[in-house]
């Protein structure tokens, strides 16, 4: 069972029985094309989120970005918090139930309880969809063999692509300093005035896959970027701490840009 891949989700509730949450993998769509969506949740008997869910009947489930594997340790119990709260591991808001929303989740689903049943050492929770809410785009996190992975990106879900949005859509490798990213776009907003952006964590490869299928307008990486013959990417920018290249800022090759994405790449060039 353990080599099975599924998203991972945390599982609020809040109601006359408090406010409780914990970290599952085992959720799934019951009934999507209903005139009320429903789908399960299954978690311990004995846990506490099992007992509020009972008494509060309502629950949201909140499936977790690629980015956001914290959120999950917290509330799986690999992880504290200073004060000890889970619900401080984040930002949260409440859905139509009343049971809380992480503030930007890959999507949520707020349910009303329909039904539940003790299987073995779980019960497993029937919940009739009330309330979607659902982020642009982003890639699932993903466990598996008890490890943490993640999805391929998944696009948004209006009819508009993200290569026709507004704005600047930018990837960022993992690992580079929130700092970093932060200063940038506070200089692009000085200089250019109010610019969305579309902020998107992964790992180099797939970054630069979906640079190269156009997906993003950009991508910050860490380190340099070693060309190839037939690289579709260039690099726009370095970013050097005065020693060393600490970032890269690269771009599709043969891409006309946006404005926005050339007053980037002199800001990267200014960065110290």
């Amino acid at each position: 069972m353990s080599r099975t891949a599924a998203s991972v989700n945390v599982v609020t509730t809040d109601g006359p029985a408090g406010r409780a949450g914990i970290t599952v993998s085992a959720m799934s769509a019951v009934s999507a094309d209903a005139p009320r969506p429903s789908l399960l949740v299954c978690i311990h008997h004995a846990s506490r989120a099992s007992k509020a869910i009972i008494a509060n009947e309502c629950f949201c489930v909140n499936l977790l970005r690629a980015d956001q594997a914290h959120v999950s340790d917290v509330f799986a119990g690999r992880r504290k918090t200073a004060d000890g709260d889970k619900f401080t591991a984040g930002t949260w808001t409440a859905m139509a139930t009343g049971a809380p929303r992480f503030v930007d989740p890959l999507v949520a689903f707020d349910c009303r309880l329909d039904q539940h049943m003790q299987v073995g050492t779980h019960h497993v929770f029937f919940g009739a969809v009330e309330e979607i809410f659902a982020a642009e785009a982003g890639p699932a996190l993903l466990y598996a063999n008890r490890a943490y992975g993640t999805s391929p990106h998944i696009g948004p879900i209006a009819g508009e692509s993200e290569q026709d949005a507004p704005g600047l859509s930018i990837g960022c490798e993992t690992g580079l300093g929130p700092t970093l990213v932060a200063t940038l776009l506070s200089r692009l907003q000085t200089r250019v005035g109010a610019v969305e952006t579309r902020l998107d964590e992964g790992t180099r490869e797939p970054l630069l896959e979906r640079l190269a299928a156009g997906d993003l307008d950009l991508a910050l990486l860490t380190g340099a970027h070693e060309h190839a013959a037939g690289d579709p990417i260039e690099v726009l920018a370095h970013i050097a701490d005065g020693t060393r290249s600490e970032a890269v800022l690269v771009a599709r090759r043969g891409v006309r840009l946006p404005p926005m994405a050339m007053a980037l790449a002199e800001i990267c060039t200014e960065v110290r």
